[in-house]
């Protein structure tokens, strides 16, 4: 699987402006840090200053300033004022040349994407050395250099951060058109401001703030020279690029795990008790009709296209057209019990007819295609169910009406959000945790098995109540499109017209904020939470919510407690046996000491 699909993928972001504004977890710079800060920036204004003629002076500049840059700039001391200098010479470097190479190749100022950054090169040059002259001298005292360690919602943005950069990464990386390689410059240079500005001053983030500034200045650098014609075994920036891709995903596997649980053990326990809901109301003839004639129009258009798909082309309007479909046309239908299995049908079917043009242009043998079959069979149900409405209409047991049905899924209880999000969910993310990780045609083949397996299961799984389909078909449409999405790749579709890249972000966004939203309006669902004891050397736990009440416990420095009511001055935890207690709210914190 090329680089350009390889997403740790679930939102595409964009950045400009000076470093970050938030006060810092870093200590400030003293008097003993501040000499090597002022070398660094002599040397990079001395550097910055020289003149470049050629595409290979261009070249030698650029392989100079990497190696400084990762070996010089990283003997900088850990402190706020040299941080804020480190990230500042990572993308001036990555900007100069970028901007000289397109400045060699004859491109005019006002098209340089590389000069409309805001402020200016120069400016954030001269303000790179006021930064490194305003270190008060007068500071003997070196402090702590350990940074605090992040907190579960900065390592929660520490996350969206990595992903948007792998998806910004994976779809510049494909671009060949040389107006979409500029636009896509642009998009780099808005977003890194952007994500710098979200990273706080935490341990993970000081680490990770300066990979994401080396990977998206390097993209653009690398995407310039592209640019100028530079083949793709003299551009410096290729190597970097990777070593800092692997050492990105390495970090953010190292995050800390997230500190809410999705469901208590208790909340869990009535759903394996209660079950889902049942199944959904018989559609009526009426029913079934409407929505034949929603869909019937839509439907044979594509049949029509499917006809003439004979190369990439035609596949990429085909794919834009069931997307189209699949995201306008079936949500109209009234989900009844018939209804629901045929729009289930038709949505796996519209994914599937890609995936198997895709694979067949990539020259996979008929027979090693597992969706040859599922669409004969599919087309065979759609036949037999167009037969069936045409026999009502022309039989006269169907007249049209304006009259509604009653045959509304009902609303979900408790028990069907909660089986969704703690049975089903847990599934969904080790299908796409997988599905993030294929790099290879053997990975892409065991995720296609996966996909029929997981949509055959999560079909008899998903309670048949009104919100818990809506979430289902979504759940249902993102394991098919990262299929479809890197069959299109392995055929040789370029990254930036595959459409289901960005379809995949915004459903991914919309399930976890309907997630969100469905748990929080679930009263039998009991939010927990982790804390850890700040007492030293240990915290008393009592019955009730008073010095008072009886010890019926305690727990030592660091011991982390599952907390279940955080709004008072006394903390209410469940201990090991599932009984509640409390601990004064004071001793606890989100951070472990």
């Amino acid at each position: 699987m090329t680089q350009r699909l390889f997403i740790s993928l679930l939102s595409l972001l964009f950045f400009t402006g000076v470093i970050q504004s938030q006060p810092s977890g870093l200590p400030a710079c003293d008097n003993e840090d501040l000499k090597p800060i002022l070398d660094l920036v002599i040397k990079f204004q001395l550097a910055s200053g020289a003149s470049i003629t050629t595409m290979d002076e261009l070249i030698g500049f650029a392989v100079e300033q990497l190696y400084w840059r990762d070996n010089e700039l990283a003997r900088l001391p850990s402190c706020w004022e040299a941080h804020r200098v480190h990230l500042s010479v990572i993308r001036l470097i990555g900007e100069l040349v970028g901007r000289t190479a397109l400045e060699l190749d004859g491109m005019p100022e006002s098209e340089n994407p590389f000069l409309r950054i805001v402020p200016s090169y120069q400016e954030r040059l001269q303000e790179l050395v006021v930064t490194a002259m305003s270190i008060d001298p007068n500071l003997t005292t070196a402090p702590e250099r350990e940074p605090p360690p992040c907190p579960r919602q900065s390592a929660d943005e520490l996350s969206d951060i990595v992903f948007e950069l792998q998806a910004l990464e994976a779809v510049s990386l494909g671009i060949e058109d040389r107006n979409k390689i500029l636009a896509s410059i642009d998009r780099q240079l808005q977003w890194l401001d952007d994500a710098l500005a979200r990273l706080q001053d935490c341990a993970d983030a000081i680490e990770i703030s300066l990979l994401v500034a080396k990977l998206t200045s390097d993209l653009s650098a690398l995407q310039a020279l592209t640019f100028a014609g530079v083949p793709e075994g003299a551009n410096p920036f290729g190597r970097p690029m990777a070593q800092h891709t692997q050492s990105l995903i390495d970090l953010a596997d190292e995050l800390p795990a997230a500190e809410q649980e999705l469901v208590s053990s208790e909340s869990l326990s009535r759903v394996l008790a209660v079950g889902r809901s049942g199944e959904l109301p018989a559609c009526t003839i009426d029913d079934q009709v409407q929505a034949w004639a929603r869909v019937a129009e839509s439907y044979h258009e594509l049949l029509d296209t499917m006809q003439t798909v004979e190369n990439m082309d035609d596949l990429l309007t085909y794919s834009r057209l069931s997307l189209d479909i699949r995201e306008t046309v079936l949500p109209l239908v009234k989900l009844c019990a018939e209804n629901f299995d045929y729009v289930w049908l038709l949505s796996q079917e519209l994914s599937d007819l890609v995936t198997w043009f895709a694979m067949r242009f990539d020259d996979m043998p008929r027979k090693a295609i597992p969706f040859t079959e599922l669409n004969i069979n599919a087309l065979t149900e759609h036949a037999a169910a167009d037969e069936q409405i045409t026999q009502w209409i022309k039989s006269g047991e169907w007249k049209e009406s304006d009259a509604e049905s009653e045959t509304d899924p009902p609303t979900c209880t408790d028990a069907d959000i909660l089986h969704l999000y703690a049975i089903v969910e847990p599934d969904f993310r080790e299908f796409t945790d997988v599905a993030m990780s294929v790099q290879t045609r053997i990975d892409f083949l065991d995720l296609v098995n996966r996909l029929i397996m997981f949509r055959d299961a999560l079909k008899a799984e998903i309670p048949r109540c009104a919100e818990a389909l809506e979430v289902g078909l979504v759940i249902r449409d993102v394991v098919s499109d990262f299929v479809t999405m890197y069959a299109m790749d392995n055929a040789g579709a370029a990254a930036e017209d595959i459409p289901y890249l960005e379809q995949i972000r915004e459903d991914m966004d919309w399930f976890f904020a309907r997630r969100d939203e469905l748990l929080e309006l679930s009263d039998s669902v009991e939010k927990a939470k982790t804390y850890y004891v700040t007492a030293n050397p240990y915290a008393n736990i009592r019955s009730c919510a008073s010095t008072n009440c009886a010890i019926v416990g305690s727990a030592q420095n660091g011991e982390a407690l599952t907390v279940i009511d955080d709004s008072k001055d006394w903390y209410e935890i469940r201990l090991e046996n599932g009984e509640t207690a409390f601990i004064a709210g004071f001793l606890m914190s989100k951070t472990k000491p």
